[in-house]
């Protein structure tokens, strides 16, 4: 449910610019904001992390988000047999991150190892099959309220197939997050996630439903978990964003990007207009009121990464 740009162009992932190398990131340095203006562009930090963590009731680490610790070197830690924070060297702190960042949704050692050999979320490094499952326990065992909501997830998927409407509260609060009905989920602002014609295996629970090709798509506690979270995290920074939007009807607001938005203003306002979307961005909406959101930005005359 990501917004599309103009033209049918949508910018994503877009190599980024290495300070060190002049001929990197050339596709972002031609995006360049109009004579007169700079591209304000803000970023929501660790998001799905954030609100798979405020989701699942995942305390600990909310709590390290809030407190503004280093969650990756945290999770790196109990990786490393409970090292401390300041022995955590840099490469043990990337694999603590992509533990963070790639393992919420159930994902096993084969798949982990490919993430980190394959480098799809930063450099590449080379592990071993025995030091992937080590990860993968130990993040399992680290965020025993994460993979408990996969559980509550299968549940879900059996309230949708039954028609059976139920509310899920976000652990501690009264806050419903989504709602089941039949064949769907709706989210806190009435946006539905549609598994259309949803049915489940009598003899071994397997779950399948219709997409968008037609074919019958899969689905199990875990991914409707990502699922789940993605959608809730777009809901959250889209009005974050939005609410800057309203406030500034001249703005032009040029990219939405993941979790990125992209503003153009003139050169006498930007810095202004970027004060006020990181504090949007770091304030939570009144469905996840206590959930610690973080953003970090920067003005730029050409679309760089902040």
């Amino acid at each position: 449910m990501r917004f599309s740009a103009a033209n049918k162009t949508n910018y994503q992932n877009m190599p980024r610019i290495n300070p060190s190398d002049p001929d990197s990131g050339q596709l972002r340095k031609s995006i360049l904001a109009p004579a007169g203006h700079l591209l304000v562009i803000a970023d929501s930090s660790q998001v799905e992390d954030r609100m798979n963590c405020y989701v699942s009731g995942q305390q600990d680490i909310l709590d390290a988000y809030a407190q503004g610790e280093d969650a990756y070197k945290l999770q790196a830690a109990r990786i490393y047999f409970n090292s401390k924070l300041e022995d955590i060297t840099k490469a043990q702190r990337f694999l603590g991150k992509v533990a963070r960042l790639g393992l919420g949704y159930g994902c096993g050692r084969l798949k982990f190892a490919h993430i980190v050999r394959a480098g799809l979320m930063g450099p590449p490094v080379d592990i071993s099959d025995n030091e992937a499952s080590s990860i993968v326990r130990s993040y399992r065992k680290s965020n025993s309220n994460i993979v408990g909501f996969w559980d509550v997830c299968t549940d879900f998927i059996r309230y949708m197939n039954a028609g059976e409407v139920q509310e899920y509260k976000a652990p501690g609060t009264n806050k419903v997050l989504f709602t089941s009905g039949k064949n769907f989920l709706m989210m806190p602002n009435g946006l539905k996630l549609h598994y259309s014609k949803l049915s489940i295996s009598p003899h071994n629970e397997d779950a399948t439903y219709i997409g968008r090709s037609e074919a019958r798509i899969k689905i199990y506690g875990a991914l409707l978990s990502e699922n789940i979270i993605q959608c809730l995290a777009r809901i959250a920074v889209i009005s974050q964003i939005m609410h800057v939007a309203e406030a500034h009807p001249d703005l032009h607001l040029a990219l939405l990007v993941h979790d990125e938005g992209v503003f153009i203003a003139s050169r006498k306002t930007a810095s202004k207009i970027l004060e006020e979307l990181i504090l949007s961005m770091q304030t939570a909406p009144d469905w996840c009121s206590t959930l610690p959101f973080g953003a970090e930005g920067m003005v730029s005359r050409y679309y760089a990464k902040p």
